[in-house]
């Protein structure tokens, strides 16, 4: 796979000066029953910091940023996933076995490189109508193609308890175009009600529920015009299947979607149509 070097200098995005009321709203339960809020647990960072996506009974995708404090100096007793949460008060909590971060991840001086990482949940996760895992896209995004972020939104420093969505626009041109990364943002300027705090990590999916993309952390959209940066999971599916098959031989499903049935029928249960993988 090729080095995706990402500087984050982007010219600003040109976008409708029109009200930005339509392009937040609150998501409707269960609209991303794969979405997991990450937690701190510890007596002086407690609460969510940053979001993920089940893609297995054990095994959530996420940003590497989100796990580097984990890696490097907080215990793993002090991280929590919890799911179900449509609301932040509300969900069911699972520990951590063990965390893999990308091997060549890369985050200083602005440039920010393999943004990619999966957590294995110490005991199998419940499925439910409000919790199930994703189906991970297997082609890559359409320049223009309408997607959708899921995230609780800051306000005044504080996050929504209540889960919001956005539709993001991809958009592919000189400096958003290079493989492994998917540039997108809100056809309307946003301001206050971005999703640009408590969503790192958190899932891009497309308009059938395919997830498409991994929210990079350290560029803020809010009223910039700069556009949200995401890892491409069409790009990282080799590592993915990897990382799931070399550690959990047997206990783990991989869930990929082939987005080219034009016919709408792969949506109708999230679960019985995915191509399933014994790992």
């Amino acid at each position: 796979m090729s080095s995706l070097l990402l500087l984050l200098v982007i010219t600003p995005m040109l976008v409708s000066s029109e009200s930005s009321e339509e392009a937040v709203t609150q998501a409707p339960q269960p609209s991303a029953p794969f979405l997991v809020s990450l937690r701190q647990t510890s007596e002086d960072k407690k609460g969510p910091y940053c979001a993920g996506t089940i893609i297995s009974p054990r095994a959530i995708l996420t940003s590497a940023y989100c796990l580097q404090r984990f890696e490097e100096e907080q215990p793993l007793e002090l991280l929590k996933v919890v799911v179900g949460t449509n609301e932040l008060d509300s969900g069911e909590s699972y520990g951590i076995e063990k965390l893999v971060i990308h091997e060549n991840y890369y985050n200083e001086d602005n440039n920010t490189i393999h943004d990619v990482a999966i957590i294995f949940t110490d005991e199998e996760i419940q499925f439910s109508d409000e919790v199930l895992p994703v189906l991970m896209r297997d082609t890559p995004v359409e320049d223009e193609e309408e997607l959708r972020a899921f995230g609780w939104r800051s306000a005044d420093e504080s996050l929504s308890n209540e889960l919001l969505e956005v539709e993001v626009i991809v958009v592919i041109n000189d400096e958003c175009g290079q493989a492994g990364l998917i540039c997108a943002l809100p056809p309307v300027p946003v301001s206050e009600e971005s999703l640009c705090e408590g969503v790192s990590g958190g899932p891009l999916v497309d308009l059938k529920g395919g997830l498409v993309g991994i929210l990079i952390s350290g560029v803020g959209t809010c009223d910039t015009g700069y556009p949200n940066l995401y890892t491409s999971v069409q790009a990282y599916l080799p590592w993915i299947e990897k990382n799931l098959v070399g550690d959990y031989i047997n206990r783990h499903y991989l869930y990929v979607k082939d987005n080219s049935d034009e016919d709408g029928d792969d949506d109708d249960e999230q679960g019985e149509d995915a191509s399933t993988t014994d790992n």
